[in-house]
């Protein structure tokens, strides 16, 4: 069991389901306000240190009604940002029916704090305020959503095929430029955002997973399984009395079609024998050699 299991254990039952669909309507208010008026964002909303240790607290959360694209003009500003608020969307959505809804908010949320964290860094040693916006966190969602969906084709105006993991480069080249040419601000949180995603894949596992290594070396013939998390006493009932007519169950966690019947069950390609996983596990789990 690895880390993110054990804090799943613990704190699952505080996730958020469906919590992109938050996150778009906090975008979809932002692009309303930046097209209404720009400076009320740079005035009252964003991520000014300085102004929260004077009581502007709200500048804790207010700093996310950002658009996640703004063009050169009001047309662009508008065309562009629906579709990328479409687009955010629609990868937050995979993602969390990918990982699990814990999985998901654990990396989202991570992710906040790690942009907060930076904009009190560069206050704290410039003495200055720099402007962070959410924009490295949608980077980290986009290379998270490369990396688990490699293969996948994203169609470029609706005509031109390219897989996910191209975008996810060029993506990540964008950023590479902007952490070059940009403030301290940017640098650092851009900085963040991809901590925040090696920090997941090494918790979560499956950095290993990509490496094509498993956790303490590779397996020897004959070693022990994954750990099955025990289910609780109302699910061990209702488990014991379907384990006849089950057909599927995921080799992580245990359950089954007939005790959560909302999740997907798979058989994964890159593990050896017939393992069959959840739709919360098929991606992070390690494969096994037996």
């Amino acid at each position: 069991m690895n880390t993110l299991d054990r804090l799943e254990k613990r704190l699952g039952r505080f996730a958020i389901p469906n919590v992109m669909r938050i996150f778009t309507v906090i975008y979809a208010i932002g692009l309303v306000l930046w097209i209404m008026n720009p400076s009320v964002y740079l005035l009252s909303l964003a991520l000014n240190p300085g102004a929260i240790l004077q009581g502007e607290v709200w500048r804790l959360v207010s700093w996310l009604l950002f658009p996640p694209t703004v063009g050169n003009n009001l047309i662009e500003t508008v065309v562009y940002g629906l579709i990328a608020l479409f687009f955010y969307y629609w990868i937050g959505g995979m993602l969390e029916r990918s990982w699990g809804c814990f999985r998901f908010n654990f990396y989202l949320f991570l992710g906040i704090l790690f942009h907060i964290a930076a904009a009190f860094v560069v206050n704290f040693v410039m003495h200055g305020f720099a402007l962070i916006t959410p924009s490295a966190l949608n980077l980290s969602l986009f290379l998270a959503f490369a990396l688990t969906f490699p293969d996948l084709r994203i169609y470029i105006m609706g005509l031109i095929p390219v897989r996910a993991i191209y975008l996810g480069v060029l993506y990540a080249g964008i950023e590479l430029y902007y952490f070059i040419v940009g403030n301290a601000g940017s640098r650092v949180a851009i900085l963040l955002s991809l901590l925040n995603l090696g920090l997941y894949l090494h918790w979560s596992g499956a950095l290993k997973s990509l490496l094509g290594v498993k956790a303490g070396g590779a397996l020897r013939q004959g070693s022990a399984r994954p750990k099955i998390i025990p289910l609780d006493g109302a699910k061990r009932k209702r488990e014991a009395g379907s384990e006849k007519t089950a057909r599927h169950r995921c080799t992580v966690c245990g359950r089954t079609e007939l005790t959560n019947p909302e999740l997907e069950f798979r058989y994964c390609s890159k593990c050896k024998g017939d393992h069959e996983y959840c739709s919360d596990h098929l991606y992070t789990h390690e494969h096994l050699e037996s």
